[in-house]
C-alpha cells in the first residue's frame, strides 16, 4: 500500500491534523492492511504564511508516524517548498524526498533544496503504463 498524505495546517491548529492521521493509520491497521512507508505531501495548498508554524506541523508530522513504527518521507517540489517553509530551512532532510518533477525519467533538472543532496525517487509523469 502507498500512504501518501496530502497534509496542511488547519484552521484549528496542528492537533486536529495530527489526530486524523492516527485514526486513519489504526483503521488502516485494524483492517489488517500492510505498510511500512508513508509519505507526506506538501503541495501548494492551504499552507499558513507563518513559516516557523508550517515547519513545526511538518516537524510533528514527521514525529508521530515514527511513534507509529511507520518510515516517514516528504512528497513535494522546490518551489511549492520554499513557499511553505523557506528556501533555507533543512529541518527534514534526514528523511526521504519524493521529488515531484514532472519531465524527462532521468534526474536531469534536479537542484538541491531543503537539505536534500538528491530525491530518493522522483515524480516524472502522471498516468503512465509500465
Amino acid at each position: 500500500i502507498l500512504f501518501l498524505l496530502s497534509v496542511a495546517p488547519s484552521s484549528d491548529g496542528i492537533g486536529l491534523d495530527i489526530i486524523t492521521v492516527i485514526n486513519t493509520v489504526i483503521e488502516l491497521r485494524s483492517s489488517n492492511a500492510q505498510f511500512n512507508d508513508i509519505w507526506i505531501q506538501v503541495d501548494r495548498m492551504n499552507w499558513k504564511t507563518d513559516k516557523d508554524f508550517n515547519r513545526q506541523f511538518i516537524l510533528d508530522m514527521m514525529d508521530q508516524t515514527k511513534a507509529m513504527r511507520l518510515t516517514p518521507g516528504i512528497f513535494t517540489n522546490q518551489t511549492v517548498w520554499e513557499r511553505a517553509v523557506g528556501k533555507d530551512w533543512r529541518g527534514v532532510s534526514q528523511y526521504r524526498l519524493w521529488w515531484k518533477s514532472e519531465g524527462k525519467r532521468t534526474i536531469s533538472g534536479w537542484i538541491p533544496f531543503g537539505g536534500w543532496i538528491l530525491p530518493y525517487m522522483r515524480q516524472y509523469a502522471r498516468d503512465v503504463a509500465v
